[in-house]
């Protein structure tokens, strides 16, 4: 596997040793960037809802998403400012993926559920979210040829009971059974589902790339279409000073630092195991509306910490090893010299703490524990 990322075509090049190889601990780092990703994007809640109270909820997500594309935007253009390039620009070959990420993720689900949630109960709606993972373990499987470890479906049985506990009204009602619930918001929340796993799935294949460019090209075109979309059928756009800036900080946070997080672990993790651990966003949600809303949680509501817990516990610990074939590939991404990486530079060209370049693969066939991160998304035989 060599290359040259120097451009200058200088033959004095010398290989990674065994010695200077290191390997990235793939799992932690996923698991870590994913469990991030859930606590701000479900601790934005509390800070979000007093305001849908006073804003228009269509104008309110395209606030949103503002705040997502500007903080990402000042981020990019500070990593260009210091001259960094240690991740990988979008190209061509990109394009279809993010669009079909940006169309189904941040266009049609929020949108969709959005309108489901009108007509549901919003614990009822909760509850159908946990279809997302139903959906994204769905896809990932039979069209990225990703799996999960036992331990990781344990760990995704677990994370659903704990959505089901945190979702469950605190009081039933006087027959003890919940009444069915309208086809029409049942439909749009699991359309936003089927979206939302589409978008985690394609954002997966081109994770290798910059984080903060695919997500804020995301958050530029949904703001621009809920914002704009509020002015063209004249719903209001109006907000208090205060008011948008609240929404602002939560996009920025909540949505815009907390998508860059999901996408770093997509590359990671893959979309099953990743929208698995991010499952726990609404448990983060819930934890803060205790603390700073002062609310009273039910039985249930403790049941779902444990759960929650316990079921991220065992989802991250799980196990996945067997032997399996890279086949040759030329590709872009950050790395550092391990077993898939081993290839020339330039003379003085420093790896110590990972760069990206193109770089070319060999085909390799070993046996080692991996997820389903940019590498190892291959068949499996049964």
């Amino acid at each position: 596997m060599t290359h040259d990322p120097s451009g200058s075509g200088d033959p004095d090049h010398t290989g990674g040793s065994a010695d200077s190889r290191t390997t990235t601990p793939t799992r932690a780092r996923g698991v870590a960037y994913a469990l991030l990703s859930a606590v701000l994007f479900g601790g934005s809640t509390p800070f979000v809802r007093p305001v849908l109270e006073r804003v228009d909820p269509v104008a309110s997500a395209g606030y949103l998403y503002l705040g997502q594309a500007l903080v990402l935007s000042l981020w990019w253009i500070a990593a260009r400012a210091a001259g960094s390039r240690r991740e990988a620009r979008l190209g061509r070959g990109d394009l279809a993926p993010l669009v079909g990420g940006i169309v189904a993720g941040g266009l049609i689900a929020p949108g969709a559920f959005t309108a489901g949630l009108s007509l549901l109960p919003a614990h009822r709606a909760s509850l159908l979210l946990g279809l997302e993972i139903v959906f994204t373990l769905m896809i990932a499987i039979l069209f990225r040829g990703e799996r999960l470890a036992p331990r990781g479906w344990a760990g995704a049985l677990l994370l659903l009971l704990a959505g089901v506990a945190v979702s469950w009204p605190a009081a039933a009602s006087g027959t003890g059974v919940m009444p069915p619930l309208p086809i029409a918001g049942t439909l749009l929340v699991v359309l936003a589902c089927l979206g939302w796993a589409t978008d985690s799935n394609v954002t997966a294949s081109i994770s290798s790339k910059d984080p903060t460019e695919i997500s804020l090209l995301k958050g530029w075109a949904a703001a621009f279409a809920y914002l704009a979309g509020c002015a063209l059928v004249g719903r209001p756009l109006g907000a208090t000073a205060s008011d948008a800036l609240s929404l602002l900080v939560a996009g920025a946070v909540g949505y815009g630092i907390a998508l860059r997080f999901f996408v770093l672990a997509l590359r990671h993790l893959g979309a099953a195991l990743t929208t698995t651990l991010f499952s726990t966003a609404p448990i983060a949600g819930f934890a803060l509306s205790v603390i700073l809303l002062g609310e009273r949680p039910a039985a249930t509501g403790w049941a779902a910490f444990a759960l929650a817990g316990l079921g991220v516990a065992i989802a991250a610990s799980g196990r996945h090893e067997h032997e399996h074939a890279h086949g040759a590939e030329t590709h872009e991404h950050p790395h550092v010299h391990d077993e898939h990486h081993d290839h020339a530079h330039a003379q003085g060209f420093s790896v110590d703490e990972g760069h990206t370049h193109v770089h070319d693969h060999g085909r390799l066939v070993h046996t080692h524990p991996h997820e389903a991160d940019v590498h190892h998304t291959h068949g499996h035989g049964h």
